[in-house]
């Protein structure tokens, strides 16, 4: 969301491996749910400036993904424009 759309993240899967340890980090960002998020200024191309992502509460976000089943990164399509 906020890039805009241009870094794309990947869908987390774990593999084991019984020849090498695995060592997973998990970094989390939670602002205030009255912050408001949405695309990064700089991440709006000027030429064409179009935002793939509406901005929304950062606890609307959350309320609104809790609603949707989860699968993959269906929950990023309730803040995201029709295009």
């Amino acid at each position: 969301i906020w890039s805009n759309g241009k870094f794309k993240s990947i869908e987390h899967r774990a593999i084991t491996n019984t020849e090498k340890a695995r060592t997973s980090f998990a970094s989390f960002i939670t602002p205030n749910t009255e912050i408001e998020i949405g695309p990064l200024d700089q991440m709006i191309d000027l030429v064409i400036p179009v935002t793939l992502y509406k901005k929304m509460k950062y606890g609307d976000f959350v309320r609104g993904s809790f609603k949707e089943k989860y699968e993959g990164k269906g929950h990023t399509k309730t803040e995201k424009f029709e295009v």
